[in-house]
C-alpha cells in the first residue's frame, strides 16, 4: 500500500491535541481524518474506511465508547483498529475502553514517542521498520 493512502481517523475535539496528532501523521506521510464530535467520527469511519482510529473518549454529541461499541457491532468498521486517547488517570477507563473494543490506550497528554510508537503497532507506513 502507497504512503499516501494511509488514513488515520482523529476523533478529537480539542484543537492543541487534534494538531499534534494531525502533525504526528503528516510526518509520517499518514493522511489525517480529523471529526470534531462522536457522530462526526462515527459517520466518517463509515464512510472513509480509515486503516486506524484514534478515539478521544470525551466528545461532544457522543461518548467515544459509544462510538467504539456501534464501530465494533457493524460488520464493516469492526476490524479497524482503535486506540483510546483519554485524560482520565482512572484504571476503570483503560478497562472499559478495551471492553468497548479499543486495541490500545493512550493517556493524555499525548507524549509523542508513545503515539507513534502505538500507531507502529497496527500501520506499516516506515520503509525502514
Amino acid at each position: 500500500m502507497p504512503k499516501s493512502d494511509v488514513r488515520v481517523l482523529i476523533a478529537e475535539d480539542e484543537p492543541t491535541n487534534l494538531e499534534l496528532v494531525q502533525e504526528v501523521l503528516r510526518a509520517r506521510q499518514i493522511t489525517p481524518l480529523p471529526a470534531p464530535d462522536g457522530e462526526q467520527a462515527l459517520d466518517m469511519a463509515k464512510k472513509h474506511l480509515p486503516d486506524l482510529i484514534l478515539m478521544d473518549l470525551r466528545m461532544p454529541k457522543r461518548h467515544g465508547i459509544s462510538v467504539t461499541r456501534a464501530l465494533k457491532e457493524d460488520e464493516t468498521t469492526r476490524d479497524i483498529p482503535i486506540i483510546a486517547l483519554t485524560a482520565s488517570v482512572m484504571d476503570s477507563t483503560e478497562e472499559e475502553a478495551l471492553k468497548a473494543g479499543c486495541n490500545g490506550y493512550i493517556k493524555k497528554p499525548i507524549n509523542v514517542s508513545d503515539l507513534t510508537a502505538e500507531i507502529s503497532k497496527y500501520l506499516r507506513t516506515d520503509e525502514k521498520t
